[in-house]
């Protein structure tokens, strides 16, 4: 229907406007085609239902468009229950007296929220501004209350721009919410939670499911971590490049929370105080992914019911603590006990993917290894996945969390660009590693090989341990180097050469 609807629309459109000084008849007589049959507009004479259905699917502009084709399209565009707004798209025709774009695309949004049938409820409003240089439009809270009014389940704004706004805070008592998606663009603007603007007993959002918040400034420890209490059946939440403003901690707590995502968040500190520290309980949490640095702290309360974890932690302040390109041997020490205490709280996952860095600390450090093999199991692994710069100290780290993951099926090993001057891709010719047996490994998985012997090293210790290994694919880098060709066919040649734990296992070069 989508797709014939969008023919139909542009072809009236544009004989509609090759007509405009021409009457056009309520009761056009039907013409008939060479075979005699009838030309009939069998989309016009669809239910009133199906139409919105597919309007529903435009954006809101080409929806109010579609009035102009008949007195049968005129007010369908009124009952719509999705109003999606895109600054991108040119709204110059629909107000040729207004030179500002800013303006013209405001007019236009007031206009459907006063024109539009009131009774009709609101099930999903999606707000795109991308014009950085223009201010926020002034009706932008109006816009907000007009959905809330009309019971809005779904509110997804999209906003890129320099100047700073504030939210109503009815927003926060909107209890008919299902899904709340708040994105301010590469510059975090302030979402103010602030007493002035509601009391933590005035949020509730009983039914909200999904909250995304991009680029958001959390201001008020109390109110922030009220926030997350008061929405009882949420089941996933995002919160990716925002900003703790001087907070001690941020509690996330939801008895239905099921799938956190936790991206580049940064803080505004006080002098001498610390970072904001972040306390997790979630007796439902399916999935956890984690992309943040090794100095804050996090307090995990991980259910069994936990599948999939992706910890993609790094380094804060990096030059701050690289002294001649290695890290401090002090500071990588906390970290690897912080990271060693993060493993202990997901240790019942069933896919695991962890960073560089996280292996970096585990790497040559005097007692860490020992302590990760003894303190943590994580005995329902299936799925590993390491981003590594495999130098020669991360092969032994490796080995260690595949020792401790016994019943690991699928490893994937991506060969990421170094980050310090330790070793990294340091031809690995005269360690020797502790061979541990890999009773259940049946696929490996190298990205972005470039032939070194690190990798050569790795591949020979898995294929002369997986009993049961399958499939070896080899992904091969596309950054070209002098003698990328030969090296990879060195590297193939080698490697088929290898003894092998299972004679059932394919290589294959991609």
């Amino acid at each position: 229907y989508v797709d014939c609807f969008n023919n139909y629309l542009y072809i009236s459109l544009f004989s509609a406007m090759g007509k405009s000084n021409r009457q056009m008849s309520h009761k056009k007589k039907l013409k008939k085609n060479d075979t005699g049959q009838n030309n009939e507009d069998r989309l016009s004479s669809l239910p009133d239902n199906i139409l919105h259905k597919i309007l529903d699917l435009l954006d809101t502009l080409y929806a109010v468009r579609s009035s102009i084709l008949s007195k049968r399209w005129r007010d369908l565009w009124t009952c719509l229950s999705n109003l999606n707004f895109n600054s991108t798209i040119d709204y110059e025709a629909t107000n040729k007296h207004l030179n500002n774009k800013d303006e013209i695309f405001t007019k236009f949004v007031d206009q459907v929220f006063i024109h539009r049938d009131r009774s009709c409820n609101i099930r999903t409003f999606h707000l795109f501004y991308n014009e950085e240089h223009f201010r926020v439009p002034h009706r932008f809270c109006s816009w907000i209350l007009g959905s809330i009014q009309c019971n809005v389940q779904e509110l997804n704004i999209n906003i890129s721009t320099f100047y700073s706004l504030h939210l109503p805070s009815c927003l926060f008592e909107c209890k008919p919410l299902k899904v709340l998606k708040l994105k301010f663009g590469s510059i975090q603007v302030p979402l103010k939670l602030r007493p002035w603007f509601f009391y933590p007993g005035d949020i509730a959002l009983p039914n909200l499911k999904t909250l995304h918040l991009e680029s958001v400034c959390f201001v008020g420890e109390e109110l922030a971590n009220k926030l997350f209490s008061n929405c009882p059946v949420l089941e996933s939440l995002v919160i990716i490049n925002s900003q703790f403003v001087k907070l001690k901690s941020f509690l996330i707590i939801g008895p239905n929370l099921k799938h956190i995502v936790i991206e580049n968040c940064s803080d505004e500190l006080d002098v001498d105080s610390s970072y904001c520290e972040i306390i997790i309980h979630a007796s439902k949490l399916v999935a956890l992914r984690c992309k943040d640095h090794m100095d804050r702290h996090y307090t995990l309360e991980m259910p069994c019911s936990l599948v999939d974890v992706s910890m993609d932690m790094g380094i804060e302040d990096l030059r701050g603590w690289l002294r001649g390109g290695r890290l401090q041997t002090e500071r990588k020490k906390q970290y690897a006990l912080n990271m060693l205490t993060y493993l202990k709280s997901v240790c019942s996952v069933r896919s695991l993917t962890l960073s560089p860095w996280l292996i970096e600390v585990f790497s040559n450090n005097p007692g860490i290894e020992k302590s990760l093999s003894v303190s943590v199991q994580f005995q329902n692994l299936r799925y590993m996945k390491l981003k590594t710069w495999l130098s020669r100290d991360h092969i032994p780290a490796i080995l260690c969390l595949l020792h401790i993951s016994p019943n690991v099926e699928t490893l994937i090993l991506e060969v990421t660009k170094k980050m310090v001057n330790s070793t990294y891709r340091r031809e690995n010719q005269d360690t020797e590693f502790p061979l541990q047996c890999m009773d259940h490994l049946k696929f490996v998985e190298i990205q972005g090989s470039q032939g070194r012997k690190n990798e050569l090293k790795i591949l020979e210790i898995l294929l002369k341990n997986a009993e049961i290994l399958e499939k070896v694919v080899v992904f091969t880098s596309m950054e070209q180097l002098p003698d990328r060709e030969q090296r990879l066919m060195d590297f193939s040649e080698k490697l088929r050469q290898y003894p092998r734990a299972s004679s059932n296992t394919v290589i294959t070069f991609i």
